[in-house]
């Protein structure tokens, strides 16, 4: 029987639906752990078996928060779960446990929605040697899946409101029930006792675990951290070397991955890490937000239901809040705190891509007009967009005491870009493009037109480097609204020394922020 543990730590937390340590535990092996004693599951332990619990809730819980400190045997090079449920005769489950090669990971299954959070190693490994603090909450309320390491909130996934974490199920501690050679029973010859095998046991140790029917606040967790540990909590970021915001949009392409899975990631790590940029605003994100969050050591927002979810928000400034949209395929947002308490709230965009091609190389086929163009274009770009606006009402009535940037692939052009100068590249065409009008009527400047009003000077080209003949137009931006902001550098990103890893170039602009008291352009 496990002793269950409320320490004076936990008092200071939200009372704990379950927690245990592992004082009183019968048949199982322990040994000195962070908060007391620790279950011991490393290869020096005599007895090694996972331990299964039973949540007797009726209802599933809606707000939620889960904690564990871990030691991984730093010789291991296995994947593990640590921890995990599994619900009675469904396929759904949550997991937290550490990867091949020394990172933490969570799995999450809930009807037809998948959740996966893989860390990376050089920047969150687990499998060396010491303890570390590994912590989810989900908040159903605000739509967050949140997730920390030693008290440092690292990233944030826009979730559905409807998951529940426990409902009447088992939690096991060491290993996972779904497992292939999960508890799966042995005899050898001349013994009368099956036993357990321990072919997917956890490798370390496991101490002061607790379940929470509540969301623990970053503050409360990082107190947590530094109360156990008796260390200071990481810092959550680096201030900019340079005064101002520097935010960049890319959308990557398949997550880079298309360059190579290993090699298109990370040139393209390489590519964001040289820009040097506070926010980065990612389209077609698919699976690679949290490896290219890690290389830069930023936080970072994935807007969808699983890891390959197209849009991604990867900050060097602490995620205060998130806006939950109802296409997250098309928009999502955050609000992030600058050096000062100066607020900004930042979205990334994707607008469809249809209709397409009628102004590129292709012939119109279908003998539109201009007219019949924007017609059928704001059927699409253009009523996305006004429902953005329209989502965000509130963010645009407080552009004055908190700017908003909203950035990303409109695929679309712009119509200060297809003007009398520029036919020539235009096929001779005139065109209000909606998605660019629209965001000029709402008060949006347009930050690299801004910096380069002459479009025939500085074309300012973003797609396609990988099919030139097929397609040359300026179709991602950076918008802002707000007297604190104002831009002063722009430019676009299209060249690796080896390869470049996508068709869609980098787009990069720095914004002077104001002085709070002043209002004045200047540094924080």
């Amino acid at each position: 029987m496990l002793l269950l543990v409320f320490s004076a730590v936990r008092a200071q937390l939200p009372p704990s639906y379950w927690a245990t340590g592992f004082s009183g535990a019968d048949s199982v092996a322990t040994t000195k752990g962070v908060a007391g004693k620790a279950l011991d599951l490393s290869k020096n332990a005599k007895t090694r078996r996972s331990l299964d619990f039973s949540m007797d809730t009726t209802a599933a819980i809606r707000n939620f928060s889960f904690t564990i400190w871990v030691n991984t045997d730093p010789t291991s090079g296995k994947e593990y779960t640590i921890a995990s449920t599994l619900l009675p005769g469904k396929k759904d489950f949550w997991s937290i446990g550490v990867t091949a090669e020394g990172a933490w990971f969570f799995k999450a299954r809930f009807r037809d929605e998948f959740y996966e959070y893989r860390a990376t190693a050089p920047r969150q490994s687990i499998r060396d040697g010491k303890w570390h603090l590994l912590a989810l909450t989900y908040s159903a309320d605000d739509r967050e899946l949140r997730f920390y390491r030693d008290g440092i909130r690292v990233a944030t996934y826009l979730a559905s409101p409807y998951l529940r974490f426990l409902s009447s199920g088992n939690l096991t501690l060491g290993a996972s029930r779904a497992g292939r050679n999960y508890r799966q029973f042995w005899k050898f010859p001349y013994t009368t006792q099956p036993f357990y095998t321990t072919w997917e046991t956890y490798n370390g140790l496991i101490d002061d675990v607790s379940i929470y029917e509540a969301t623990l606040t970053d503050t409360a967790i990082a107190r947590y951290y530094r109360q156990i540990s008796g260390s200071a909590v990481p810092a959550a970021y680096t201030p900019a070397p340079t005064s101002g915001l520097t935010v960049t949009t890319h959308n990557i392409k398949h997550g880079g991955n298309v360059f190579g899975a290993e090699t298109g990631r990370a040139n393209l790590a390489e590519i964001l890490r040289k820009t040097d940029s506070d926010v980065y605003l990612i389209v077609e994100t698919e699976g690679s937000g949290a490896y290219l969050a890690d290389a830069l050591g930023y936080q970072f927002y994935l807007v969808g239901s699983n890891d390959t979810a197209n849009l991604a928000i990867i900050s060097r400034y602490p995620i205060i809040k998130s806006y939950p949209l109802s296409r997250p395929f098309t928009a999502g947002g955050v609000q992030i705190s600058l050096p000062g308490n100066q607020k900004v709230n930042i979205f990334s965009v994707c607008l469809d891509w249809q209709p397409a091609y009628f102004f590129y190389s292709f012939d119109n086929n279908e003998g539109w007009s201009v007219e019949r163009f924007l017609e059928e274009d704001d059927r699409t770009r253009g009523r996305e967009i006004r429902e953005i606006l329209r989502k965000i009402s509130q963010c645009l009535a407080e552009t004055d005491s908190i700017p908003l940037i909203i950035g990303g692939d409109f695929d679309s052009g712009s119509h200060l870009d297809y003007v009398a100068a520029t036919r020539k590249q235009h096929k001779g065409y005139v065109v209000n493009w909606n998605a660019s009008r629209i965001k000029a009527e709402a008060g949006f400047k347009d930050s690299f037109r801004e910096i380069y009003p002459d479009p025939v000077k500085m074309p300012g080209i973003t797609f396609s480097l990988a099919f030139e003949v097929w397609m040359n137009d300026r179709i991602d931006f950076i918008y802002y609204k707000g007297n604190r902001l104002r831009a002063v550098a722009s430019r676009i990103i299209s060249e690796h020394p080896v390869q470049f890893p996508s068709d869609h170039a980098a787009l990069n602009t720095t914004f002077a922020v104001s002085n709070k008291r002043s209002q004045r352009i200047s540094p924080y």
